[in-house]
């Protein structure tokens, strides 16, 4: 492999103890022939260093724990003009980079999600997870949408334009604030064809504690943008329960209509206390520390 074959992509993962995963995601991720494979380690205690320096990737330890400062690091790190965010537990498809790349420019897109499929799924939770996305209508190219999770591409400029925000370090919902604040700054997301499949959350304990950190992001969602408030509430209360349960059971998966209960229920049980704690707590500390007001996060000319 020669350098002009290479693409001009700049790939960020974040870790924390992902020894388990991390040489498969990267092996996958090298099979795509980025230009650049950047790990932001938050502090792991296990081998996800080492394996990922065996592995060839470059390696960065901020010495933050926090998605949002370690992303943000990535992103200040990166040399490339096009930028993936893939976690540690993705093991993309060998044309993954290549098909978003191929798709951004040619449908004039900032951001593109890739599609997400459960990665070997054996217990009731990994497929109830990897049910959610059953219900998602897929199309033949591209479609626009205003959330960009992960994995995903984006215009490296545009990233370096709207940036991630501390405020979310610690809990989830870094990329719903990153995705508002393009959406703000009119940059144009979407969804492409590129496809990964995901090591999904094996047991109850750990799906619950990760609905719970989905809420308190989600507080911080509604505290940073109120307008944003009842859209949300609606999408935890109502559609992930009722609207996407009852398509599950639709489509014969109505054994995992109680997943998407507590999809729903215990995120919002998660945000009102969390919302109420920075409610009560932002006199003495004024507002969210923000890393640009949303209101000054124009797209440039």
């Amino acid at each position: 492999m020669t350098a002009p074959d290479l693409l001009p992509i700049s790939v960020n993962i974040c870790t924390y103890n992902e020894a388990r995963d991390i040489g498969d995601c990267l092996d996958k991720v090298f099979a795509n022939h980025p230009a650049e494979v950047i790990v932001i380690d938050g502090g792991s205690t296990d081998d996800t260093v080492a394996i990922a320096r065996a592995r060839g990737a470059r390696v960065i330890q901020p010495g933050v724990k926090g998605l949002s400062s370690q992303r943000q690091a990535g992103i200040d790190a990166a040399t490339q003009p096009y930028l993936a965010i893939i976690d540690g537990d993705d093991h993309v498809a060998p044309d993954f980079l290549a098909t978003l790349l191929r798709e951004l420019q040619t449908h004039g897109y900032d951001a593109l999600l890739g599609r997400e499929q459960a990665f070997q799924p054996r217990t009731y939770w990994e497929r109830a997870m990897g049910s959610t996305n059953h219900g998602i209508t897929y199309t033949e190219t591209p479609v626009d949408t205003n959330m960009v999770g992960r994995p995903s591409l984006y215009r490296t400029a545009a990233l370096r334009h709207c940036g991630f925000d501390p405020f979310f370090d610690g809990v989830g919902d870094e990329d719903t604030d990153l995705s508002i604040r393009m959406e703000l700054a009119g940059f144009r997301q979407g969804i492409g064809t590129g496809l990964t499949l995901r090591q999904q959350t094996p047991g109850f304990g750990g799906i619950v504690r990760k609905f719970v950190k989905y809420g308190r992001g989600d507080a911080r969602i509604v505290y940073k943008y109120p307008f944003k408030a009842g859209k949300l509430l609606f999408h935890l209360v109502v559609r992930y329960p009722f609207i996407r349960g009852f398509n599950a059971v639709a489509r014969g998966e109505g054994v995992y209509w109680p997943f998407y209960l507590m999809y729903g229920w215990v995120r919002a049980g998660a945000l009102l206390p969390e919302l109420l704690r920075l409610w009560l707590r932002r006199p003495a500390h004024g507002p969210y520390p923000t890393r640009a007001p949303a209101e000054l996060c124009g797209k440039p000319a």
